[in-house]
């Protein structure tokens, strides 16, 4: 509202605001100087579903349904809506340029089957956590995001900057399956946790393609804090694994459906899923034995010295709050800080001695220089490589206890941490009172003790005077108008209590000291007092839904009301998919029960095999001279060790010794980056094509009176392009049809499909329903 006063206004004109009652809240339509309407949706957490995936729901049938499926046009003309319509995602705290959304839209009109285009995110804020995730999403995009678009698919279309084609999400099981309920607890993780990821695996099962557009830049704010930054990846942790193993599961449709996925791809994605399952034993022996060669401990017991805290977060995180959970990350990610800087050196010693040759030595090398070559060909993100540093000394950090804290809190989820579920099967009152009654027992709630003097916590909260006076005005105006809705449900009552809400709301402005702007809740005529045939209990109900409007600061804006249909179609689609979901205390205890219970199941299974694997390594290091694979990089090949009866370094000619485990894993972890390492190129290279593309275009545009086209000339050809006739002659008469290893012709036409569906079944044309 502030931004919409008339002072802001350029053209010093009132702008025009409207506000209207509506089914899920309200809205209000401002318009803007240029002309451009601003449509803001205001929702009612007790009318309608509250969280982000049932906002996209609510948008999407909005969109997709109403505004396209009811729409007086033929089935080719809406198709040709439909595939021209696209849906930009954005999170409220992001920040993009047009020229970023123009590369979406020239990247989904070069290919009919992409259902989504992304972009590339620029993480921003302040502090150290920031600088850590500057370098993470540099490298995610780099090499994850870019081998994704090159050899398959993007796996994840990010909600904070997407652009999503109308007709693919109008397709089947997507946006009809994407209102499903959850009720088991698997799908709580998967659809509620991660609506993003789960609506992009929908979309990849049903044949379209995500693509990623490096030039695409937009930026968002990432979390600052330690505490924010655990929090948010322990909600995006599990869904991406879950919807990650969901589509492994599901790779034969997959791969029938979508000619993008190929069984090669679903094993590279496998390797990926298996090193982050993985990912705390190999980074956990890692540091282990790099502390033996920077201390030269005995490899028992530095294993024991690091077991024992990441035990005891383990420990913690099955009993604890997460409070608890995330102070004890926190030591422990400054102390293995300092640890890292033992590695370093550790690496950099065994990096000499065994020379470049060694399969450990090889691999250092290789990450860096490729993470240096990965910066050169991103010259504007070259400064992200500085952060690196904070990715090196953070590694202990996110691998181990970030992934172990997300991986044993997999049951809180947003609508109901365990603390939510406590105060709903009432053992959070005792927890609660565990302070008062320590408080009570040392006698510190005592007003003349002087603990309870000094310590102002110790004291009850005070409310305001100016707000004891608001709430004992708003008490007595309510007692006032439930005396009057407690008579008879006739109309007159329904009268009265229509002109008591006027009379409360005058009074309000009195006090205010503001001159009275008669503006009613709701424009009814009041003036017939022998016959208000017109109110009645209904009418009153919609009276009180309209008591926001009456606010103070709103009082500079119209009042409007819907159309009959869309309030029509509202309704139906409340009733149908948006109704709020109501469950007891038995209810949110059986599914915080089953949440657990799949919590303790896939935890206790990941833990054991780090475990094995941990157990694994440290047997084949502590038999190493039998247990061990010989290597010689070539002929006379030397390199220096130590002696171990006199203590002094010097050369040998006897061949390293390699576990064939270790040897394993580095090969593992070697094979995912040279893959990605290729994608990037091959995406970098496209991505320079279509550049030098673009500039071509702009060259060959001569911005001359001459070309400019008359009004009607341009009505002309907008009328030709939505011509039914023009447009079976340039797509033929089966409409659509999308290319892939499904059926071809019509069977993909999702307005086809839908027209038929109405025809077999009969029924009056629907007002909300898409799929």
């Amino acid at each position: 509202m502030e931004l919409t006063s008339s002072t802001d206004n350029p053209t010093n004109e009132p702008w025009t605001r409207i506000l209207a009652n509506t089914s899920y809240g309200g809205r209000l339509v401002v318009k803007l100087p240029a002309g451009t309407l601003l449509f803001v949706h205001l929702k009612d957490k007790q009318l309608i579903r509250h969280k982000k995936r049932w906002s996209q729901v609510m948008y999407m049938y909005y969109l997709l349904g109403h505004r396209i499926m009811d729409s007086h046009l033929s089935v080719e003309d809406r198709q040709l809506q439909a595939d021209n319509t696209y849906i930009l995602a954005i999170d409220g705290d992001s920040k993009f340029e047009p020229e970023a959304v123009i590369k979406l839209l020239h990247l989904m009109n070069t290919k009919s089957d992409i259902g989504c285009a992304c972009g590339r995110i620029h993480p921003i804020g302040e502090g150290v956590m920031v600088w850590y995730q500057k370098f993470e999403y540099a490298i995610a995009h780099w090499f994850q995001k870019a081998a994704e678009h090159v050899f398959g698919c993007v796996l994840c279309a990010p909600g904070c900057f997407s652009l999503f084609r109308a007709s693919a999400l109008m397709d089947d099981n997507i946006m009809h399956k994407y209102t499903k309920t959850a009720f088991e607890p698997r799908h709580f993780v998967q659809y509620d946790q991660g609506e993003d990821r789960w609506l992009s695996t929908l979309m990849l099962k049903q044949g379209y393609r995500i693509e990623y557009a490096a030039g695409a830049d937009a930026e968002t704010y990432a979390p600052e804090g330690f505490d924010e930054f655990f929090n948010q990846r322990r909600r995006w942790t599990p869904s991406s694994v879950a919807n990650t193993l969901d589509l492994l599961a599901d790779y034969k449709l997959a791969c029938q459906n979508n000619s993008s996925i190929s069984k090669l791809y679903i094993f590279y994605q496998m390797l990926v899923i298996g090193f982050s399952l993985l990912g705390p034993a190999i980074i956990f022996t890692m540091l282990v034995y790099a502390q033996v060669a920077a201390f030269g401990m005995d490899s028992l017991r530095v294993l024991v010295y690091n077991a024992v805290p990441v035990c005891i977060f383990i420990f913690s995180c099955f009993v604890f709050d997460s409070s608890v959970q995330l102070f004890f990350a926190k030591i422990s990610s400054i102390t293995y800080a300092f640890i890292m800087l033992a590695v370093l050196i550790a690496t950099t010693q065994q990096v000499v001695l065994e020379t470049i040759f060694s399969p450990t030595s090889m691999f250092v090398l290789a990450m860096v220089l490729i993470f240096l070559f990965a910066s050169f060909i991103h010259p504007k993100e070259f400064s992200n490589i500085l952060y690196g540093s904070i990715f090196f000394l953070m590694i202990p950090s996110t691998y181990v206890f970030l992934s172990l804290y997300s991986l044993i809190n997999l049951n809180v989820i947003n609508w109901g941490t365990r603390e939510a579920v406590a105060k709903a099967t009432g053992k959070a009152a005792a927890s609660d009172k565990v302070g008062e009654k320590w408080v009570k027992r040392f006698g510190f709630d005592n007003e003349d003790s002087v603990i309870y003097r000094m310590l102002p916590c110790l004291r009850p909260p005070q409310p305001s005077s100016e707000n004891v006076r608001a709430l004992e005005r708003k008490m007595e105006r309510t007692e006032r108008l439930l005396k009057t809705l407690q008579k008879d449900n006739d109309n007159t009552n329904a009268y009265d209590a229509v002109s008591m809400l006027n009379i409360i709301a005058e009074e309000e402005r009195k006090l205010a000291g503001k001159k009275s702007e008669v503006i009613p809740f709701r424009t009814i005529d009041l003036s017939n007092k022998t016959n208000p045939s017109g109110l009645t209990m209904d009418t009153l109900t919609q009276t009180r839904r309209g008591l926001w409007m009456d606010c103070e600061y709103l009082q500079s804006c119209d009042r409007g009301k819907l159309k009959q249909s869309e309030e029509r179609f509202w309704d139906q689609l409340i009733d149908k998919y948006l109704r709020p979901i109501e469950s007891t205390p038995k209810e949110q205890s059986n599914i915080a029960s089953g949440l657990a219970g799949l919590r303790n199941r896939i935890a206790f299974s990941i833990i054991i095999l780090n475990g094995l694997l941990v157990l694994a390594i440290f047997l084949l290091q502590s038999h190493k001279d039998v247990l061990s694979i010989k290597y010689i990089p070539y002929e006379g090949f030397q390199w220096t060790k130590m002696n171990e009866t006199t203590g002094q370094f010097g050369k040998t000619t006897e061949a390293l010794k390699v576990d064939p485990l270790g040897m394993g894993i580095i090969f593992f972890l070697m094979g995912i980056l040279i893959v990605q390492t290729l994608g990037m190129i091959i995406h970098r290279l496209n991505t320079l094509v279509e550049s030098l593309h673009e500039v071509s275009e702009m060259e060959e545009v001569h911005f001359e009176s001459s070309t400019i086209k008359s009004k009607s000339t341009v009505l002309n050809e907008a009328r030709q392009m939505i011509d039914a006739k023009n447009y079976e002659q340039a797509h033929g008469a089966d409409g659509y049809v999308r290319n892939g290893k499904m059926e071809q012709k019509c069977l993909n036409n999702v307005l086809y499909k839908l027209e038929r569906e109405d025809d077999n079944k009969q029924i009056p044309r629907r007002s909300k329903r898409i799929i």
